[in-house]
């Protein structure tokens, strides 16, 4: 059985984020704080980097919806460099893109 390891420090962002209607691609279901995001800094990446997403003041956001969430980094050594306000973030699920937005603070 594998073991999730968290690397030691921490690197956490807000974002406004939309998630995606299944017509444009994303989820069928809304998504849950606690989810595990694969977060990409281009719409064509090849690599992501795990964080752990938790809406500020809901639960949940269905496709279609825009909330304000933390996420914070697994592996915040190789996001580092990417952090800063105004950059724009993609959540994942394997290749396709579930959630896009902008992240506000750093």
């Amino acid at each position: 059985m594998r073991r999730l390891v968290q690397s030691e420090g921490t690197a956490k962002i807000s974002g406004r984020l939309i998630c995606l209607s299944l017509a444009e691609g994303g989820r069928r279901h809304p998504i849950a704080s606690g989810y595990r995001a694969l977060v990409f800094w281009s719409e064509r990446a090849n690599a992501g980097n795990d964080a752990m997403l938790t809406w500020e003041s809901r639960q949940s956001v269905a496709p279609g919806e825009t909330a304000i969430a933390q996420l914070q980094f697994m592996h915040p050594e190789l996001t580092a460099e990417r952090l800063r306000v105004g950059a724009t973030v993609y959540l994942g699920e394997d290749r396709r893109i579930v959630a896009c937005g902008v992240v506000l603070t750093v």
